[in-house]
């Protein structure tokens, strides 16, 4: 390109920014490129979704209470189960249930074992979603849409360089600022979906932690009642 040309087009351009409608040069192609990235991202989350609803279903049967229900108000806007919110209901609803009824506990017990598997199926979810078969091609489609989109915003810079109209010019230029958007809304989707995979690592980690100090409270009580069996012997043993 020219390099008055290019010194002319700087203000020109900016100036049509400034006065340009809202919708961008071929608005329509855009948006349908919008809507099948986000769709392939949005179709990760269906099957998060998915998989969880069908595997937890069979592990809700044997409980008391409407735990279903539970789980179904515990959905987010992404369709996923909010862990924190589905643990505190269920445990609040077997309480209410079995309120005094200490032959449940083992239904109790039950419950928080429900609530730590609704974390691990999430968390097999997301590893389904990403390493499944669906998963593994939703990625490639992602990989083969960003090599499109890249070979587009080259080729429109290139079309600027050897542009021999103004116009023309701040066309193509548009056109690869479009472009570049979209894929920093695909690298910000993947940012989001990672964060999601750290936290629900973080989420099992505390169940683990949770278990373990489990372990060892009832370690406790085991050796306390022992010390107290071997208590009772001996005091029975000095009466005779």
């Amino acid at each position: 390109m020219n390099p008055r040309l290019r010194v002319a087009l700087i203000p020109i351009l900016a100036a049509t920014l400034l006065v340009a409608p809202i919708k961008p040069v071929a608005a329509s192609q855009v948006d349908t490129t919008f809507t099948d990235i986000f769709g392939i991202f949005r179709q990760a989350f269906e099957t998060s979704k998915t998989y969880v609803e069908q595997t937890i279903a069979d592990l809700l049967t044997p409980l008391p209470g409407d735990l279903e229900g539970v789980i179904q108000n515990a959905l987010g806007d992404l369709g996923l189960v909010d862990p924190n919110r589905v643990r505190s209901a269920i445990a609040e609803e077997l309480t209410t249930i079995l309120e005094g009824d200490l032959a449940q506990s083992d239904s109790i017990y039950a419950g928080l074992e429900t609530a730590n598997e609704v974390d691990r199926q999430l968390t097999r979810a997301q590893v389904d979603a990403v390493l499944g078969q669906s998963g593994q091609a939703a990625t490639r489609d992602k990989i083969t849409w960003i090599e499109d989109t890249i070979g587009q915003v080259h080729q429109h810079a290139d079309s600027a360089q050897t542009a021999v109209s103004t116009q023309a010019a701040i066309k193509q230029m548009a056109q690869q600022n479009a472009r570049q958007s979209e894929i920093l809304g695909a690298v910000q989707s993947e940012l989001l979906q990672s964060r999601q995979d750290a936290q629900l690592t973080n989420l099992n980690l505390a169940n683990m932690s949770q278990n373990l100090d489990q372990e060892a409270r009832a370690r406790r009580l085991q050796s306390l009642g022992s010390a107290l069996d071997t208590l009772q012997i001996s005091a029975q043993a000095r009466l005779f």
